[in-house]
């Protein structure tokens, strides 16, 4: 019986540390993907510099006209970056805990205060 029981909290230990490293594995996948992201964002930023800078030289309409629609191109690439990088990092299950938990508070919180006031009051 107590081996049994010794046995089973081994097992338990063991399947919580095969959770926890496939977290992490997740999370360093995240990590090594939004740090690619973000690497191509600082490109399109150095880019973008680029191209502002040419536009303030002496350049004839249609380059003109050429260099604001790659600007233009550019600022969407970069919100686009922007947003995957925001997707990545954050999301509904990393939120999920302390959302409940803020839900559960603020509502008990609320509530207590309704009753006090109705007590003094």
């Amino acid at each position: 019986m107590k081996s049994d029981n010794s046995l089973d909290l081994w097992q338990e230990i063991e399947l919580q540390i095969q959770e926890a490293e496939e977290s992490l594995g997740l999370v360093k996948q995240k990590f090594d993907e939004a740090r690619a992201v973000d690497s191509d964002r600082i490109d399109l930023e150095i880019q973008q510099q680029e191209v502002a800078a040419k536009l303030k030289g002496k350049i004839n309409l249609r380059q003109r006209q050429e260099l604001k629609a790659e600007l233009a191109t550019i600022q969407t690439k970069l919100e686009d970056i922007d947003t995957a990088i925001a997707a990545q990092l954050i999301t509904w299950t990393s939120f999920k805990e302390p959302f409940w938990q803020i839900v559960r508070f603020s509502g008990l919180g609320f509530l207590l205060g309704v009753l006090l006031k109705s007590c003094v009051g």
